[in-house]
């Protein structure tokens, strides 16, 4: 990896914790995205649900993470960036620990996964802006450029990073049935949710709003 000013990725700007803090939640909550895959494979492997019902599932979701987009500026604006950056997470654990209640029978695993859906929502918005506005805040303004790259990468590896481990646990569980291995790979993605909230509360100041 090259050094100096043409290095690809400058380590320096993680130096400032609350900086470093966006990245690294921003990585691990991004990495909870496996979630819709094994919903999804459960929902019409499972419970026979045909690919467009089990899309419209997600719906409550779409509209939720918008709405809160927001509501996470104005949480951010009376709170700091730490609280909301806990509580997105936390409740977006939640929601994946209702999902993976894969012994519920069909009727009600159905309307728990849409409300399920609507919560995760609820937990992106809310941790979406604050986050945003932290990485960007605690950057030098001559680095604010490569500082958004480096926040955006960070969600895109953590996106495949959690699709390919979420992957390799539901196909390594498989054997012991499929909503056991739904159940076990489900699991990992509220993990990552949790450690998400671990390292906003860690390493975030407490009054951390620009």
């Amino acid at each position: 990896m090259r050094k100096g000013e043409a290095a690809l990725i400058d380590f320096a700007l993680f130096r400032n914790r609350a900086y470093g803090a966006a990245v690294l939640s921003n990585f691990l909550l991004n990495g909870a995205i496996g979630t819709m895959m094994i919903a999804s494979i459960w929902l019409q492997q499972g419970h026979h649900l045909t690919p467009l019902e089990s899309g419209m599932m997600t719906l409550g979701y779409l509209v939720t993470v918008l709405a809160m987009i927001r509501v996470g500026e104005k949480l951010l604006q009376r709170y700091g960036a730490r609280l909301p950056m806990m509580a997105g997470p936390v409740l977006t654990a939640i929601a994946i620990a209702l999902i993976s209640c894969t012994f519920l029978e069909k009727a009600l695993y159905i309307g728990v996964v849409f409300a399920s859906n609507v919560l995760f929502g609820l937990g992106l918005g809310c941790y979406a802006t604050p986050s945003t506005d932290t990485a960007v805040a605690n950057a030098p303004e001559n680095k604010i450029g490569v500082a958004s790259g480096i926040y955006k990468m960070g969600s895109s590896l953590g996106g495949a990073m959690g699709i390919a481990v979420t992957a390799s646990l539901f196909a390594l569980f498989l054997p012991l049935g499929m909503a056991h291995a739904a159940q076990y790979a489900l699991w990992f993605n509220a993990v990552l949710c949790l450690g998400a909230m671990a390292v906003s509360a860690l390493l975030l100041p407490r009054a951390s709003h620009s």
